[in-house]
């Protein structure tokens, strides 16, 4: 009885093991792969910068590189990417608008940073590619590199 009692737990052992490596699998890779072989977004060209209180004011285009994705936020840090960073103010005062696939213009992009520490940050984009609950990507949130 207590040898069936023990290979029962090895069993049971195994099982939950494979479903904790399959599901952080599942969670940690697809995403990661998306963001990289399939950004929704292009990096950002900027054609003029414009420096305000709020910081700089960023006109500029990027192209968009597929459809079917709702946009989630903008993300701007100061820093390394894969170093230290803190988290910038980042907005589009432009009008909200459905883009297309294709060429997207930016004139009102406000961006907490002097023009000098611009080159020093770097902005990613998130984009809901897979269903959205509330403000929220379903599945995951898909990642496209904007500036640096």
């Amino acid at each position: 009885m207590f040898e069936a009692l023990w290979r029962q737990l090895l069993r049971e052992r195994e099982i939950w093991f494979r479903l904790v490596v399959g599901y952080l699998v599942f969670v940690t890779v697809p995403p990661w792969v998306e963001s990289q072989l399939w950004p929704v977004s292009g990096p950002l060209h900027i054609t003029q910068v414009t420096q305000t209180e709020e910081g700089v004011r960023i006109r500029g285009w990027a192209e968009r590189y597929r459809s079917g994705c709702d946009f989630l936020g903008l993300v701007w840090w100061l820093g390394d990417r894969h170093g230290q960073a803190v988290r910038v103010p980042a907005r589009f005062d432009d009008r909200p608008q459905i883009r297309a696939v294709g060429r997207m213009e930016f004139e009102a992009l406000v961006v907490g940073l002097s023009e000098d520490q611009l080159n020093d940050s770097y902005s990613d984009v998130r984009h809901a590619c897979h269903g959205r609950n509330g403000d929220r990507a379903f599945l995951w949130p898909t990642r496209s590199k904007f500036w640096n």
